[in-house]
């Protein structure tokens, strides 16, 4: 399902809490039209949907915690800390992050004092936990265990200072680094489908049978733009 201004809208209207946002459970491709979100949440819940890039967000200064476990996430875009300048708390739990480089991009978010990364591909390869503290040094929890003193000490054995990496911090970060950040128009042309001129009279046709105006404007809205 695409991430419609009416389906924002909808999710506003219908807030169980007010501090928090949810778009859970929705199968949403990609993070697109949330500048009609407007900056009162405290609390972004998009999980289980089928984001791979995170970042596309607006300027949301309330916005402490993002809950995004279960997507397909590999990507983050390097400019998220100026989208979410406050996050504290951000779960990426069960997607799809695979090399040192992108997770090094969330280390803008200097005010992020939680993270949880458990279920990714690159929590198989070593010193993951280390590179993260690294990269944040400000966390006070990572995967659900607090971060020890002891452990800071540890990554500036292993890694050196921020401004003196030392070799094998240089290396973990070259792994990935030429991974291709996707802007929404990418992510456009990977997750949504293009409509065919026979799909095309078949909405023609849905739409002079829609009865609701919901129905209407969604299929309007695909026939405008051209995709599903």
């Amino acid at each position: 399902m695409r991430l419609s201004p009416n389906v924002l809208h909808d999710a506003i209207a219908n807030v169980v809490s007010s501090s928090t946002l949810s778009l859970r459970d929705s199968s949403i491709p990609l993070l697109e039209n949330l500048d009609v979100v407007p900056d009162i949440f405290t609390v972004l819940d998009i999980t289980n949907n089928d984001i791979v890039t995170l970042g596309n967000f607006p300027l949301l200064f309330k916005v402490t915690t993002l809950l995004l476990a279960k997507n397909n996430i590999s990507n983050i875009q390097d400019s998220i800390a100026l989208q979410l300048p406050q996050l504290r708390t951000l779960s990426l739990i069960d997607n799809s992050i695979g090399d040192y480089a992108t997770l090094e991009r969330l280390s803008s978010l200097t005010r992020l004092e939680n993270l949880y990364i458990s279920g990714n591909p690159i929590m198989l390869m070593e010193h993951v936990r280390e590179f993260v503290i690294w990269c944040l040094p400000q966390l006070k929890v990572l995967n659900f265990e607090r971060v020890r003193q002891s452990e800071r000490e540890r990554c500036l054995e292993l890694f050196g200072r921020r401004d003196e990496p030392s070799e094998l911090a240089d290396k973990l970060r070259s792994v990935g680094s030429q991974r291709r950040v996707y802007s929404q128009s990418d992510q456009l042309e990977t997750v949504v489908k293009k409509l065919s001129d026979e799909e095309r009279e078949q909405l023609k046709e849905q739409l002079k049978s829609a009865t609701s105006l919901k129905e209407i404007e969604k299929i309007e809205d695909m026939l405008r733009k051209g995709y599903m």
